[in-house]
């Protein structure tokens, strides 16, 4: 896959080709590798757009559980709210953002019609539901759409000088991040923040991030990847103070592609790998980095497919 995904998704937009629609329903393929386990512990959710599906193991013991199919769309980026249901943002003819139970059971989804929908994030403060999109269907800027309560109709912000919205997250005081590319010509880094209350971004200048990644809170910091970091990937925590933002910590993932949302969960970061000799999912230390500590397998004949989104869902 290219560095910048956002290049496949310009293509999407200019040729019409979005992509077919799914069922609607939800199907478990056949588990390879492992009998059906309980789902009352922690569970990590992988989306493969390659494949189409959502892939599902027991966290932190990494056993494969299931894969579930016939998603709305294809799956793209994950976020988890305070009870533990999974959402996914699904990019296709209708465009959606999907709930699912922490069991894996679809609970219902939000329409994101007119929008490329890309990355998500619950608010831990009021759960509002936010999802970025990198692009509408009428013309070429990004936006985010925030859901209040994760229902109704959305609030639509748009930010001129984020031409390509990628990746959102809340903080612990509920402000939104987002970031993305700007307008042609200019760098290839924009990051912004909404915060609580307002109505308008505030644009920040962030040096020494290369291209845009997933935006997390770590329970301690502020955290934005970077799938592009020279060879590989990095994690980048950073303090934000007014319309300025600087690094104060870097999580090298050694052995990695191209992780574009990585998870935090604890001491471990979870990444999926879209690479041209990768494909894969690696789980690595946290801030620590390094090599990798883990790679996931669905069993000997069973590979990954496009591996892009990750989220953990607490147990109960």
């Amino acid at each position: 896959m290219q560095r910048a995904l956002g290049l496949c998704a310009i293509a999407a937009l200019l040729t019409g080709c979005s992509g077919a629609t799914g069922a609607g329903n939800v199907a478990l393929l056949p588990d390879r590798m492992a009998a059906r386990v309980a789902t009352s512990g922690d569970l990590l959710y992988i989306s493969e757009y390659g494949d189409r599906v959502l892939d599902v193991f027991t966290y932190p013991q990494d056993t494969f559980v299931k894969s579930i199919a016939y998603l709305d769309g294809t799956p793209q980026g994950e976020c988890v709210d305070k009870k533990g249901d999974l959402w996914v943002v699904e990019i296709g003819g209708h465009p959606t953002i999907e709930e699912f139970s922490h069991a894996g059971s679809p609970i219902g989804s939000l329409s994101d019609q007119g929008e490329n929908p890309y990355g998500c994030s619950v608010d831990p403060v009021t759960g509002d539901l936010a999802v970025s999109s990198e692009y509408s269907s009428t013309k070429f800027q990004g936006s985010v759409s925030v859901w209040k309560k994760a229902a109704g109709t959305p609030t639509v912000y748009i930010d001129p000088a984020i031409e390509l919205m990628q990746w959102c997250g809340y903080d612990n005081k509920g402000n939104l991040f987002v970031d993305g590319l700007p307008p042609a010509g200019k760098s290839e880094f924009a990051f912004a923040e909404l915060r609580k209350g307002s109505k308008t971004f505030t644009n920040i200048k962030l040096n020494g991030i290369v291209f845009p990644g997933n935006i997390q809170w770590d329970g301690s910091a502020l955290t934005v990847g970077d799938p592009s970091y020279r060879t590989g990937s990095a994690i980048f925590r950073i303090q934000v103070s007014g319309s300025s933002a600087k690094i104060t910590g870097k999580t090298v993932l050694k052995g990695s592609y191209e992780v574009y949302q990585s998870w935090i969960a604890g001491d471990t970061v979870i990444g999926p790998d879209d690479g041209p000799s990768l494909d894969t999912v690696q789980l690595w230390k946290y801030p620590a980095g390094g090599k990798p500590t883990v790679t996931l397998s669905k069993g000997s004949s069973t590979f990954f497919n496009g591996p892009f989104g990750a989220a953990v869902s607490p147990g109960k």
